[in-house]
């Protein structure tokens, strides 16, 4: 979903190849920064990123169609 300058990414999420997590990433194409955050199945929040910014290099996002 996109919002004015912001690209929203959520979905469900592998960690360490563990199923259960969630996650939520905003790329802001205006500020050209990134900003990840991770939850697990309890709704605690892991890990988050902070707003980084963006200099060089690629995201990539593996869709897995029919999983749970």
């Amino acid at each position: 979903m996109k919002v004015g300058h912001i690209v929203t990414v959520t979905g469900p999420a592998l960690l360490n190849g563990v199923q259960g997590y969630k996650f939520p990433t905003d790329w802001d194409t205006g500020k050209l920064t990134l900003h990840l955050r991770v939850w697990d199945s309890a709704g605690k929040q892991l890990y988050d990123s902070k707003p980084n910014q963006l200099t060089t290099g690629s995201c990539a996002f593996i869709v897995q169609l029919g999983a749970e």
